[in-house]
């Protein structure tokens, strides 16, 4: 009896962590899921523009291509929230494409966030990122608290959401 009531607290104990961390909610990650775990070490070999300061400041991190259409379609976005919260958050696009290929259209598109290069696919790699555009929101701790198509229906990533992880994780 009393294993059984050990089994049942520790089950208890158990959601209780799972249900205090933020969730996908069965939503489908176009890469490994590394939600609430902690960013693999990254570094961007190659800076289309300046590299941002991002010392004390969430990640915005978006993986896009300059072949997709969604990606492109969601520059406006991206623009938006680096300007809203500028102060406590950094966008980064990250591309595995060549300077030559990555530059004009950054510029044709006026994207207002930094845009850096993993040519190796280095990052792409370690998350298994199998398609774009794909979203990573990190804390200033370097813990993943989004993940996924920040425009995706029912999941989109609104100011409300961000508000709330930035109140949250700060």
């Amino acid at each position: 009896m009393k294993r059984f009531f050990l089994l049942i607290g520790v089950c208890i104990f158990a959601l209780t962590g799972v249900y205090a961390q933020e969730s996908n909610d069965y939503k489908y990650v176009a890469a490994k899921s590394i939600l609430n775990e902690k960013m693999p070490d990254w570094a961007i070999k190659q800076w289309v523009t300046e590299k941002p300061d991002t010392v004390g400041k969430f990640i915005l991190l978006d993986f896009w291509g300059t072949w997709c259409h969604a990606c492109l379609k969601a520059v406006p976005r991206l623009n938006e929230i680096q300007k809203k919260y500028k102060d406590q958050l950094v966008v980064i696009g990250i591309n595995d494409e060549s300077l030559e290929k990555v530059k004009p259209i950054h510029d044709k598109f006026n994207m207002q966030f930094a845009n850096g290069l993993d040519s190796t696919r280095t990052l792409r790699k370690t998350l298994k990122v199998k398609g774009f555009p794909h979203t990573l929101l990190i804390d200033p701790h370097g813990i993943v608290r989004f993940e996924g198509y920040m425009e995706e229906l029912n999941h989109e990533l609104t100011d409300e959401k961000i508000d709330i992880l930035l109140k949250k994780y700060k």
